[in-house]
């Protein structure tokens, strides 16, 4: 279904490429795709908690309004014996040939970092930022104090905003998330659920009693 999801919201880009205007099916598509909540294990244990998502975004800052499929994850976890956050951001550039055709080119930033809603950011808690084996990836490690209230707003409104350049780019593109959507039908309608922000709270207590 994601996949399909994302096709139609590709082959709008396509018309709206050739009628150089708007297309409503694309417009309804931005944003965020699909959000959940998956644990991160290691060895068999319970190492890390994490939220997945996918989102569609115009790059207005680099692209003059194109499109750019985004991936990754937010997380806290056990590193090493001690806990810190991290992200992963997955960029990818959409280009529609005249002929409608199109192709995903991986364009990975070089800069990541979460944004609370007092525009405070995790930046200055960045430990680590390296390319991951993923093409157009950023793996980038913080330490935890400086994204637990991120964290704990995001649970409270189920919203967060993940900031990234383009490689070397000075300005930022601001892709804000909503953690409530579970899913998004072809028509663009966002399907909600509160169980990615549950699970996700779950898994923390579970990963903290067993770290004790």
């Amino acid at each position: 279904m994601k996949a399909l999801v994302l096709g139609i919201a590709v082959a709008s880009i396509a018309m709206a490429a050739r009628a150089d205007q708007p297309d409503p099916t694309l417009v309804a598509m931005l944003g965020t795709i699909q959000v959940s909540s998956q644990p991160y294990m290691v060895e068999g244990k319970l190492s890390g908690c994490q939220y997945v998502y996918a989102a569609l975004v115009q790059d207005w800052v680099y692209r003059k309004g194109q499109f750019l499929k985004v991936d990754g994850s937010i997380a806290f976890m056990d590193i090493g014996g001690s806990f810190g956050t991290t992200l992963k951001v997955v960029v990818n550039e959409v280009t529609v040939s005249p002929d409608g055709t199109f192709k995903f080119t991986p364009a990975p930033p070089s800069r990541a970092y979460l944004i609370g809603s007092d525009y405070s950011t995790n930046l200055d808690g960045l430990v680590q930022a390296t390319p991951s084996d993923t093409p157009g990836a950023l793996f980038s490690i913080f330490r935890p104090e400086s994204t637990l209230n991120i964290l704990k707003e995001a649970a409270e409104t189920n919203k967060t905003t993940v900031a990234f350049n383009r490689a070397s780019g000075g300005s930022d593109i601001l892709m804000p998330l909503e953690l409530d959507v579970s899913d998004t039908l072809p028509n663009g309608q966002k399907v909600r659920s509160s169980e990615a922000g549950l699970n996700f709270a779950k898994c923390i207590q579970a990963l903290l009693k067993d770290k004790r």
